[in-house]
This record gives structure tokens, sequence and C-alpha cells, in this order.
């Protein structure tokens, strides 16, 4: 195994890891976490919301391992009899720790607004890529000398930076046995978002975020679940205990979004940011969309792209207003905002006031701020019965089923317009006229 080594980060203290690991955090494709912003440019909203993307998966692999570690020592029966699953033989552990350490590496400059410029995966018709694409071709080829080829696992393990990759997209090829503790790091109830809203909320100095993730450790539990595609009809859920630990989860993220993450002021500098990020790869020739992930010379090239290059441009005032607003604090205004869930009546009112601003020479822009806050299907958070065993898994219903909070919780669709500072008075006199 090799030494321990430790390092502070807020929020959880001590994060420790092995000499294997300790390389991975080393490699300059993880080192590139700590020039990309988390929450990009939110410290103009948030002054304190400088941390970075190294951070917060040091985070993640932290509550990961926290998470699977209550599970194997809850229910070792239950695993072993299920899944075969045998602690001292299997590299379940280890997996679960590299997916979420490494789960953000794909992330392009100012995080996932820099996600918007990624390309279409085959012509213009189709889907995008996301980060996730990034993350998976970046660990499988430019990470297989310190995964693939380090001593450590070839002694030890024998995992290959695909088998971390299918671990990140859920691909079937992976093994069930492994596939089934995916959901630590990719779900509803995964420690990617038990870190990020701990962390923002820390570094924005606001209570948003908190919930009770100790509860949530000490009832995470194994469950049975066969209307679902899971091995063996297996799920990884909570006990009934910690069900309200579950909701301050759920809430925690709505709060969060409303008030940090959908803030006009932030969305105004999210759109800045793309702006900027766009008029960078357009001045590189790159047709104004990030590298695709598919060859090694574009990942190089992608490699290379960080927060602080960007920033040199955007320094240089290439930018051109966009520069102006991140260097001066002169961001877009926002002059129109629908209720937090729009109606029919408000979404065609905001069509109509952007058309008559558009019209009348106002660089107007329109804003979503769409989002769910838990999503009702075969993924979402299932809670334990009261008969639980530590010998069986028990029966389990879906969280929407037993928590008023959740039948009662909508998804917001807002919509904001925003318009340059010295434009404002003139749109506001348009939009007055209007009414």
């Amino acid at each position: 195994m090799g030494d321990t080594h430790s390092i502070r980060i807020p929020v959880h203290g001590f994060v420790e890891f092995d000499d294997w690991e300790r390389d991975i955090i080393n490699h300059p494709v993880f080192q590139r976490l700590r020039r990309i912003r988390q929450l990009a440019f939110s410290d103009h909203l948030y002054p304190g919301s400088t941390h970075s993307r190294f951070e917060h998966s040091l985070g993640v692999m932290h509550i990961a391992t926290r998470l699977f570690d209550t599970i194997e020592n809850k229910c070792a029966h239950i695993l072993e009899d299920r899944l075969n699953y045998n602690q001292r033989e299997s590299n379940a552990r280890r997996l679960v720790r590299l997916a979420a350490l490494l789960h953000d590496v794909g992330h392009a400059p100012f995080s996932h607004t820099g996600e918007s410029l990624m390309p279409h995966k085959d012509g213009p018709e189709s889907k995008k890529f996301v980060h996730e694409d990034y993350t998976a071709q970046l660990i499988q080829h430019e990470m297989k000398d310190v995964i693939d080829d380090h001593s450590e696992n070839k002694n030890s393990y024998n995992l290959t930076g695909k088998d971390v990759a299918d671990f990140v997209l859920g691909k079937s090829t992976l093994d069930g046995g492994r596939l089934f503790w995916r959901e630590l790091v990719v779900g509803q109830l995964d420690a990617d978002r038990m870190d990020y809203l701990l962390r923002d909320a820390y570094h924005c100095g606001v209570t948003y975020g908190h919930y009770d993730l100790d509860r949530i450790i000490d009832t995470i539990t194994v469950v049975e679940d066969r209307r679902d595609d899971f091995p063996e009809g297996l799920r990884i859920g909570i006990e009934d205990g910690g069900r309200h630990a579950a909701e301050g989860l759920i809430l925690a993220r709505y709060f969060m979004f409303r008030q940090v993450y959908f803030h006009p002021v932030r969305k105004a500098y999210d759109n800045h940011a793309y702006k900027a990020l766009q008029l960078f790869l357009n001045a590189g020739k790159g047709n104004g969309l990030l590298p695709n992930p598919s060859s090694k010379q574009s990942r190089k090239k992608y490699l290379k792209l960080d927060d602080w290059k960007v920033m040199d441009f955007i320094n240089s005032e290439k930018a051109g207003r966009h520069s102006d607003a991140i260097l001066r604090h002169r961001h877009d205004r926002c002059v129109v905002k629908t209720r937090e869930v729009a109606n029919a009546i408000e979404i065609a009112q905001h069509e109509k006031n952007l058309k008559r601003l558009l019209e009348s020479d106002i660089e107007a822009t329109s804003i979503d701020a769409d989002k769910e806050w838990y999503k009702v299907n075969k993924s979402e958070i299932r809670i334990a019965n009261n008969d639980s065993t530590l010998s069986a898994p028990s029966q389990s219903k879906p969280l929407s089923e037993v928590s008023n909070v959740v039948q009662k919780i909508e998804g917001s669709k807002q919509l904001l317009i925003l318009v340059p500072i010295d434009q404002v008075k003139n749109a506001n006199d348009i939009l007055q006229k209007g009414e």
C-alpha cells in the first residue's frame, strides 16, 4: 500500500491518500484542476468563492470513501451473498476512490460555463460532448502512465484507465458488481453534490448549502429494488431514519441554486465568461469551439486550456466589453426577471420584451435559470423500510412516495434578460413604453 499522506482542505480537514494516489494527484492532468475555479467568476458576487476543482475533487474522494466504508462494514453479508463481494480481494474501493478523485478532470475553463462551447459528437444535429466525455478520454489515454502502468496497480489491483472511465460513464462493459457502487459517485445521492454544496456554501459565506452529512453517511445502506436494472436488484439507499437528512440534501441544493448559482449577477458573469472564452477560441482559429476529445492532438490542446490561459486573453482586453465587465466589475444588469416558475403568459411576455429590446438596438441577452431539484425516475433515492436487517437487503420505496417535501418541490423555470450597464436606462424606458 505504501505510505499514507494527507492534505488539509476546508470542510473535511485532512484527506488521506497513499503513494499511488499521490502520483495520480501530482499528474499534470489532475494538477490542471488547480487552475480551474469551481464557480468561475462568482467571486464578483461572493468574494470568497475562489476555490478550485482541485480542492473539490479531493473532497469528493473523501466523502465517497466514507460512504463506501459504511456500506461495506454494515452490509458485508448482503454484498457477499448477492454480489459475491470479497473485501480482501475486491478492487471496488480503489475504483470508487479513483473515479471520485478524477471525475472532473475533463472540465473546461470556467467549469460548466465552458461546457456550452464543447463540439457536437457527429455533426451539428448530434448531441454535444459533455465534460464527462473529456474526463473519460483523459483518464484512459493521458493518464495511462499513472494508472495502467503504475507498479502499485500492477502488483495489487490490475485496474485500467478504461475501468475508471467506464465507471464514470456507467458503461455496461464494467461488471455489475463494480457498477453497483457507481451511485456513490454519480447519482442523486452522490459524493459529488454532497461535497460541492458544503464547499461552495463555505467559500461563499452562506448557509444555504448546509445539510446533515454525518447522518447520511450513518444511514447509508443497501436496499432491494428489482424494478430497476441494477446488479442483482440491489441499490444504494438510505435507512428510514435518514430520510429527513436526504430531504435536507435536496433542499440545500434548491437553496444554493436559487440563492447562489442562479443569482442574476452570477448569471451575468457566466455569460461574460462564455463570450470571452468563445472570442478566445475564435482568435485561435478554433471556430469558437473547444477541441474535440476524440484525438490525442486535440486533447493535448485541450489540456493547455484553463482559467489562467483565458484570463491572459481577458486581461489584454481582447474580449471587448466582456473584458471590461470582468476587469472593472461592469457586468450586464438584469432588467427583466420572471417568477421562479414562469407560466405560459410570462414566457410569451418575455419573448416580446426581448424582441422589443433587440429591435431597438439594445444588446439584450436572454438567460435561462432552468433546473430540476429532484428527478422522479428509476434512479431516484430509495428509502429502506423499517424492517431492514444486516443479513438481507430491505425492501424500499422511492423518496418521492414518502416525502411531502419532494412531492411538492417544483423545478425552476425562470427567465432573465440582461443588458449592458450603459444601456440599462434606455432598456427600462423601452420596456415601460411597451407595458
